[in-house]
């Protein structure tokens, strides 16, 4: 157990800005210590930072004061052996010139000799440098040297801290795993060898108790670890869920990376190269487990981690900025006995009427359209000229896009909930509508954004609900298609008077590119061209809210069709694909695997794509899932495209459609007739 000191001490730390020591001095200053810095660097003081080469730390006219306790953290790790043995040399003259009593060394329980078994404070460590990796070696040419060469009457309390977790940390898989093609991590070793663990937040809790403590033995061993630690296996596989660092890990025999020990160690023999491969890999076999019982007895205070918190914590940006709308689809069918359309023509026969068989929906359809008539598939369609709406289960507005205004007159004393193609509106007044309409029925408008619902869209939401992908901060979108002059819908061919590039082709797209965030979005610059029929083919540019950006390029014309969505998180990247719809996540290197993986995934949806046009069956189920959400069949879908939810959407979109669509110049009018 801890003793507490008589008076309070001179500290001088030496290597402050390093990850493990971040903290250390305003927690001493804290229990009332006069703190003193060292770093690398000119020779020179600020405030209580001292500054200078570490070769000759002995001789710094700013170190000439007494101290108490001298707290080491300096490692040169870019340095040789020889350059680390003259640190600590020049470390010891200080101490025995200064007559300091106490020397608190921060070592690494890599020393640790490479044998199975259990470590504690009192195992055996290597003394051969050799043996072990770059990092293990300095560790132990530093141990040595200090060992060594401790002046009489110097306290050595030597700390060995397992690995550190904390807020700044580089890589928490670094030596334990390498991230391998197909989102894979390939664990390195003996994946039921146990990882110690512990947190900065600990250590600097660990070193104050040591520094009040009362020094039992001229040379003393401190091993700050938690004892119940995972396995490589199970801190790696964590990792892939806490950081999404893989999908999930790769692990092989023992008796492989034994093989190829021994493999690389011959090749040493022979080549002799600057840099050994197989002590590490040696140690990576080793099955250990550690021990700290001591340790925690000698500081009264326990050293278990929540080690899954401090992962987290220890890694920037990892809270994710936006919220999943849903994370999976259900297999719901819909209550609804009636279902009203408001249009009647392609959308519906090739999309809606679809839906509803899947949804295995046999019940009474209404249908209004400009001119009655008797329907294909034997509905009687009736004149919406003059019609009044009776109540219905669920209004469906199937009409063309400019005409969604004159259904808002319709359902003004209907009731029941609406559903509505895309595009909603074409302008804010009519969105304005839309909401008044909707707060005053009581029933929340959905809006038919069925791209939402795409099953490479949900298995993006399943990926992201399993393997944390951080903070978004960037969407890229590129769309290109056929000319819109060759559309089936006459009424979309006049592409700057409906604005189709934008509010009909690109509008899904752009929709799932900021579908994760409902805040306001903002125009953050745009440019246009225009072809030689007058018609937009080019729109280019970015949107931008508190959370993320969206860049986009969208494009009509002789190009082959194309769409792709790249989301770009702090973890890892996940792309969209359309026409055949794809997902694919990358968390490893560029590779040709990685690469030869989306083929292989294009492929396959191409293959998917091609069987369903031959069989006359699609296995699209987003507009059944756009009926599901629409009838509130489930709360969480119904959420997904409510109007509450797309209006942050629209109302950029719509300042957008105004920038895109400006009337044009007097000149470039004439202009462009003259090319036309």
């Amino acid at each position: 157990m801890s003793t507490m000191p008589c008076k309070l001490q001179e500290i001088l730390i030496c290597g402050h800005r390093s990850f493990a020591a971040t903290g250390l001095d305003e927690r001493l200053q804290s229990l009332g210590h006069r703190v003193t810095c060292f770093t690398r660097g000119p020779l020179g003081r600020d405030g209580q930072t001292v500054t200078g080469p570490v070769s000759t730390l002995y001789k710094n006219p700013h170190l000439n004061r007494p101290f108490d306790t001298v707290i080491n953290y300096i490692m040169i790790k870019n340095g040789t052996i020889q350059q680390n043995e003259e640190y600590t040399q020049a470390l010891l003259k200080l101490c025995q010139q200064r007559s300091i009593r106490r020397l608190v060394h921060v070592s690494s329980i890599s020393v640790y000799a490479d044998r199975a078994g259990t470590v504690n404070e009192a195992s055996p460590c290597e003394r051969n440098a050799s043996r072990k990796g770059s990092y293990g070696a300095l560790k132990v040419a530093s141990e040595i040297s200090l060992l060594q060469h401790r002046p009489p009457g110097l306290k050595l309390s030597l700390v060995r801290p397992g690995f550190i977790l904390g807020k700044g940390l580089d890589d928490p898989i670094v030596g334990m795993a390498y991230r391998f093609p197909w989102n894979r991590l390939l664990i390195l070793g003996n994946g039921s060898a146990q990882v110690p663990l512990t947190s900065r937040h600990l250590l600097n809790l660990s070193m104050a108790e040591i520094v009040e403590s009362v020094p039992q033995d001229d040379v003393e061993v401190f091993l700050i670890a938690d004892s119940n630690s995972p396995t490589r296996a199970e801190y790696l596989e964590d990792c892939c869920k806490i950081i999404g660092c893989a999908e999930r890990t790769i692990r092989l025999p023992r008796w492989t990376w034994f093989a190829t020990a021994m493999g690389v160690s011959l090749v040493e023999a022979v080549l002799r190269p600057k840099k050994r491969l197989s002590p590490p890999l040696r140690t990576a076999c080793q099955h250990r487990t550690y021990d700290a019982t001591i340790t925690e007895q000698r500081l009264n205070m326990r050293l278990a981690v929540d080690w899954k918190n401090e992962i987290r914590h220890s890694m920037p940006d990892q809270t994710p900025n936006f919220e999943l709308p849903y994370t999976q689809l259900p297999h719901s069918t819909i209550t609804a006995q009636k279902i009203t359309y408001i249009g009647f023509g392609r959308v519906v026969q090739s999309l809606h009427l679809p839906a509803l068989r899947q949804l295995a929906y046999v019940d009474n359809i209404v249908a209004y359209d400009l001119e009655a008539r008797r329907d294909n598939s034997g509905i009687a369609v009736q004149s919406i000229r003059g019609a009044k709406l009776d109540p219905s289960d669920l209004f469906v507005v199937a009409s063309p896009g400019p005409a969604h205004g004159e259904a808002l007159e319709l359902l003004g004393v209907a009731r029941g909930p609406v559903l509505v193609e895309k595009p909603l509106c074409l302008n804010r007044t009519d969105l304005g509508r839309w909401a008044q309409m909707s707060r005053r029925r009581g029933h929340d408008v959905s809006v038919c954004h069925n791209y939402r619902f795409k099953a490479n869209v949900a298995a993006m939401m399943r990926h992201l609900s399993r393997f944390n992908p951080g903070r978004l901060h960037h969407v890229q979108v590129h769309l290109q298609c056929p000319p819109v002059r060759n559309d089936g819908a006459h009424w979309l061919r006049d592409e700057r008077r409906a604005r189709s590039l934008l509010m009909d082709y690109g509008i899904h797209f752009l929709d799932l590119a900021c579908m994760l965030c409902t805040n306001e979005w903002k125009v953050d610059g745009v440019r246009i061209a225009l072809d030689g029929h007058g018609h937009t083919n080019l729109i280019e540019g970015r949107l931008t809210c508190s959370e993320y950006s969206v860049s986009y390029v969208l494009r009509q014309g002789f190009m082959p069709r194309r769409a792709r969505i790249e989301y770009t998180f702090q973890n890892y990247m996940v792309s969209l694909g359309f026409f055949p719809e794809t997902f694919t996540s990358q968390t490893s290197h560029d590779n040709p695997i990685v690469y030869g993986q989306q083929q292989r995934e294009l492929a396959r949806a191409t293959r998917n794509k091609i069987l369903e046009k031959l069989t006359r069956r699609s296995h699209d189920c987003s507009h059944a899932m756009a009926y599901v959400a629409a009838t509130q069949a489930d709360r969480k879908l119904a959420q997904c495209i409510s109007l509450n939810r797309v209006r942050s959407f629209y109302e950029v979109l719509l300042r957008l459609a105004d920038r895109v669509y400006t009337p044009l110049p007097t000149e470039q009018q004439t202009h462009v007739q003259q090319r036309a």
